[in-house]
């Protein structure tokens, strides 16, 4: 069946307009990393709930605010944002009272209590007017500034907007008009409201600078706002270095468009101007019909629309066209020349530096997940739970995640400054690090003996599927093997998969001769099969059981679904991610390439994955017996709650008060937990204001324990069998056919 071109026509529209919205300034994301290790507990029935924290009274909530308010913003936020994550449950009546008492409150106060309000749908204009109020009439500028800040994070509101326009039209404070831009640009994003900046940009004195500054943080980079960007990158001072860092911003998001020296810019802007004006001739020439002719017409409506729209080049609109089309693939990607070292980026901030980092919240800076033991950071001195305010003088504590691997160097050495917590010191340490990247042995299978009684058994772990796992996979069983193993344990949590062949290649060390039995096939797109039989090599024929999760993927399920059909080993854990899809990397044509600036590679769907039973990957691997860890209780929501107990720095001081009673506890083979430490645990539960009841609380802290300990002693552990509840449950399933032959 064919499709008209009419069809085609409108399909090629959908697929550019939808990749040209990319180009649209939207807010990063966080990204986050946790570890590889999987906490578990084994907590009672009864105990999986214990009490929830005090509840609210109205009194109590005003005499929070009044506290808060005699704070800096900086401190009082995190305890603030807590505060209103309570409020907006609690209940109406409650509510009601403390929006009468709030009335009665001024200075910051004020200021909190009316965003307070905006967190309840009842009294959320109430909140916002009081903002209003404080935004234009306030007598503290921090706090007219603060409220305006707060007002570009609301709902649109005709009242705020009217507002905002006055404060940016008439104020002669530019600091008032250039956060009163950023509020309404957040609000409504209209190129409208940036024409005080764009006036101030005219001024020939000190004003244009901070305006130039404010546009290009809101992704604007017209030429004037590049050239004064150029004056002030070498300045001595606070903005110079921001300019800087805006520049690098620039730079690593239009890698064909660096902002180099005034004069060659000049010449390169009057080049693309010919060349502009020339297309713009061919193609009135040579009128453009179907895919060509929309793709040009909805560039020419981004041009002309486009506060920015005249700078952006026809490798920028190609670009966002292709990824228009990625869209209709759930698992495609684009790497272009900057995505590709912007991956090489971020996986090198881990093998490059030995660094495993985290963002808690939004405010908060980077926190060390886990220093590699091998790696340049551990060697330099850095430690779980230690803060990076800054790198290279840039601050981890005001941008997203992304954007700071976007401005990592290659050629330069990290200058960390740190705060870490001392049990001993009521003030914490300022520390500085330098770290120099170097190689970073990142093992892909990890292997251990564990003893159950009298029973050995071969626990290994396949971290992903990567070049020669196989072979490392076979070397080391074939070791443990030797040294007495009598059963295997095979983990695969958190696999996310990696390559096939390496996966069929673990199957055939673990099967005999399966003539008739295939470990997987791969349906084309274009209805041709690929099917992958065993080539035993079996090296371990005892009894194994694998460890999966929701997060095992790809490679990690051919693996498991190949060994359940085989009726060669039990599955244990979660029901796997279902990635049931190969994917093929295509580079595009020189043409493409050309256009794009560099190599450039698309990553693509081209195949279904089917197991040997016949089903469909995708739907993923179901265990033989289910047994969830601690992560696989929570959903993505209440996850980030766990990650921020787990990183705060209340959290971290805990633990280092306790170290020593920790490290006792685990040479003696138990587990620690925070509830033997009585009171304090108490107070740091209050403290840490979770939605976290009591037990969770505690097992996020224990999750996070192993780390501290894996530093004290300098070595990883691998297959820790305390709290890992899962790795328990296969321990029993092995040793379970043993015990039903020693019964009479």
């Amino acid at each position: 069946m064919t499709s008209s071109p009419a069809h085609l026509l409108r399909f090629a529209k959908w697929a550019i307009v939808l990749g040209l919205l990319f180009l649209l300034p939207v807010p990063g994301e966080e990204r986050k990393e946790s570890d590889d290790d999987s906490p578990a507990s084994e907590p009672s029935e009864s105990a999986t709930r214990e009490t929830a924290p005090p509840p609210l009274t109205s009194q109590g909530v005003v005499d929070t605010l009044v506290t808060l308010g005699n704070r800096s913003l900086e401190d009082a936020w995190p305890k603030f944002r807590r505060l209103q994550d309570r409020f907006r449950r609690a209940p109406m009546k409650l509510a009601a009272t403390v929006h009468n008492a709030t009335g009665q409150l001024t200075g910051r106060a004020k200021l909190l209590a009316a965003d307070l309000l905006t967190s309840r749908q009842e009294f959320y204009r109430d909140g916002q007017i009081t903002l209003v109020d404080i935004a234009t009439a306030d007598p503290d500028a921090d706090n007219r500034l603060s409220a305006m800040r707060l007002l570009g994070n609301k709902r649109h509101s005709d009242q705020v907007c009217v507002a905002l326009t006055g404060v940016a039209e008439s104020s002669n404070a530019p600091e008032s008009v250039i956060e009163a831009c950023r509020a309404l640009w957040r609000i409504r994003r209209r190129n409208n409201d940036l024409k005080p900046l764009v006036r101030m940009l005219a001024q020939e004195d000190q004003r244009q600078f901070p305006a130039a500054i404010a546009l290009a943080e809101m992704g604007q980079y017209p030429r004037p706002v590049r050239n004064l960007l150029r004056l002030l990158r070498d300045e001595p001072s606070a903005r110079g270095r921001q300019a800087e860092q805006l520049i690098e911003f620039y730079n690593r998001r239009h890698p064909g468009r660096s902002l180099v020296p005034s004069d060659v810019t000049r010449e390169l802007d009057r080049l693309r101007r010919e060349h502009d004006e020339l297309a713009k001739r061919l193609r009135q020439n040579q009128p453009e019909t179907g895919w060509s002719a929309a793709l040009s017409d909805v560039a020419d409506l981004f041009r002309d629309h486009l506060i920015n729209g005249q700078d952006l080049t026809d490798s920028e609109l190609f670009v966002s066209a292709i990824k228009g089309f990625l869209r209709l693939d759930r698992y495609a990607r684009f790497l272009g020349p900057h995505d590709l070292s912007q991956e090489l980026q971020s996986l090198e901030f881990y093998r490059g530096y030995g660094l495993r980092l985290t963002k808690p919240n939004v405010d908060a800076p980077l926190v060390v997940v886990k220093a590699a033991k091998t790696g340049p950071a551990y060697r330099t001195g850095l430690r779980t739970g230690d803060r990076i305010l800054s790198f290279n003088s840039i601050s981890t504590q005001d941008r997203p995640y992304r954007d700071l691997t976007l401005l990592l160097k290659d050629d330069v050495p990290l200058i960390l400054a740190v705060e870490r917590s001392s049990p001993g010191d009521s003030e914490k340490q300022k520390l500085t690090f330098i770290v120099r990247r170097d190689k970073v042995e990142t093992p892909i299978v990890r292997a251990h003996m564990l003893r159950d009684g009298g029973q050995k058994i071969a626990y290994l772990q396949i971290v992903h599927f990567g070049p020669n796992s196989a072979e490392q996979f076979r070397t080391k069983l074939s070791q443990l093997a030797s040294e007495g193993a009598r059963s295997a344990i095979l983990d695969l949590r958190d696999n996310p998969g990696g390559e096939v062949e390496q996966a069929v290649r673990v199957v055939d060390a673990l099967v005999t001769n399966q003539s008739d039995r295939f470990i997987l096939k791969i349906e084309k797109r274009d209805g041709s099969r690929e099917t992958r039989m065993p080539k035993p090599q079996q090296i371990f024929s005892r009894p194994i059981v694998i460890l999966v999760n929701r997060h095992s993927a790809s490679a990690a399920e051919i693996v498991a679904a190949a060994l359940q059909d085989f009726s060669r080993a039990k599955v244990i854990g979660e029901r796997t991610y279902g990635k049931g899809f190969q994917q093929e990397s295509v580079q595009l044509p020189p043409r493409a390439q050309r256009l794009v600036g560099g190599k450039t590679f698309i990553m693509v769907t081209s195949g279904h994955l089917i197991r040997s039973n016949g089903a469909s990957l995708e739907n993923g691997v179901e265990p033989d017996a289910r047994e969830a860890s601690f992560w696989e209780t929570f959903t993505v929501e209440d996850l980030a709650e766990v990650e921020r107990v787990r990183f705060s720095s209340a959290v971290d001081l805990f633990i280092k008060k306790h170290l020593n009673d920790i490290l006792a506890a685990h040479e003696q083979g138990t587990r620690w937990d925070p509830r033997d430490a009585g009171e304090r645990f108490e107070t740091l539960y209050n403290e840490l204001e979770t939605s976290l009841d009591r037990a969770e609380t505690r097992r996020a802290i224990q999750s996070v324990i192993r780390l501290y300990v894996e530093d004290h002693h300098g070595r990883d552990f691998v297959g820790e069998l305390s709290g890992d509840r899962v790795l328990k449950r296969a321990i029993a399933e092995l040793a379970l056919p043993a015990r039903e032959t020693e019964e009479p």
